[in-house]
């Protein structure tokens, strides 16, 4: 992805079109796993995350799937990067307080 991509994405990401647009995506992959699809679903939230790394909603969705699946140490990342990003956020803040008590953690 060129430079010219990542600046295009990113002001895209701002747009309310963008948002909708990403939320419709994180939607899609929310009913492909509940369909029992885990694997596709991460795939595709993974996708989304790179391609827009500053929206939260996207590692939110991919660390409580990862969480939902018991691959803890994988959603701490995501959720982690979730409340970097959006601090004010009380889900994230709860799936990483699970993810983390989960390993036994206590950070």
């Amino acid at each position: 992805m060129g430079i010219l991509d990542r600046i295009a994405g990113t002001l895209e990401e701002l747009t309310g079109e963008g948002r909708a647009a990403l939320a419709d995506e994180i939607a899609r992959a929310r009913a492909q796993a509940a369909g029992g699809d885990r694997s596709g679903a991460e795939a595709k939230l993974v996708e989304l995350t790179h391609k827009a790394p500053a929206a939260a909603p996207g590692h939110l969705a991919l660390g409580e799937l990862r969480l939902e699946r018991g691959a803890l140490e994988a959603a701490v990342e995501s959720l982690g990067r979730a409340v970097d990003l959006e601090s004010g956020n009380p889900a994230a803040w709860c799936a990483l307080g699970e993810a983390l008590a989960g390993l036994g953690r206590i950070d």
